[in-house]
């Protein structure tokens, strides 16, 4: 890809509800002209008690948070600052966390996320390969170590292994943009980071490729 400023991102938050839910931490990377500028797993304090079902998942503890944890606020402030002149924006899922993103900075910052591109690796393979799609299968089966998943830096990592991966495979350059979303789960754009995205169904089978007229 021709890109100069590209940043990973991944969320690891409360729940899945993006108006109610919080962010606890956030894994970003940034890598410009090829070296990476930035890197590192920011965890945020909201001093709340972390759903069951959620520590289950990413581990991260109301205690661990208060001592490892910074302001919200500062946290977002910092992480726009570096998204604002990114040229594209990869995560693996981007329709949830970016429009967890999105709903974090209007709450707390009072202003939207706003991007130039995005890629979503989960997109691609998903369009590929057959269910399941998470990304830790998808780093099973192109032969990526993911260690500690739902660790945010670790699944950044993952997650651009991943994308090297599938780009060595097959075009990705086409799914710039471009975000599927599966058929019983219809997408309505509604967000401002999304105003170039073109949505398109994927099933669960992996046999989106033929669809070429999507593209």
């Amino acid at each position: 890809m021709s890109f100069k400023k590209v940043v990973y991102l991944d969320l690891e938050t409360t729940g899945i509800d993006t108006k109610k839910d919080e962010i606890l931490s956030i894994g970003i990377i940034a890598v410009n002209q090829g070296k990476i500028m930035y890197k590192h797993n920011i965890y945020c304090d909201h001093n709340i008690d972390i759903p069951e079902e959620s520590f289950k998942i990413h581990k991260l503890s109301k205690k661990f948070l208060k001592e490892n944890g910074f302001d919200p606020k500062k946290v977002l402030e910092k992480v726009y600052k570096i998204i604002e002149g990114a040229d594209l924006v990869v995560a693996y899922n981007a329709v949830f966390d970016l429009d967890f993103l999105h709903n974090s900075f209007l709450k707390i910052l009072k202003k939207p996320l706003v991007l130039k591109n995005v890629l979503c690796p989960l997109t691609i393979y998903r369009d590929h390969y057959k269910y399941p799609h998470k990304l830790v299968n998808a780093c099973q089966k192109l032969d990526i170590s993911l260690e500690n998943a739902h660790n945010s830096l670790d699944d950044i990592m993952a997650t651009k292994d991943v994308l090297f991966k599938l780009s060595k495979l097959l075009d990705i350059n086409k799914y710039v943009n471009h975000l599927g979303y599966l058929e019983k789960y219809p997408v309505s754009k509604k967000y401002s980071w999304d105003i170039n995205i073109n949505y398109f169904p994927q099933r669960f089978n992996g046999d989106q490729y033929i669809l070429k007229g999507e593209y």
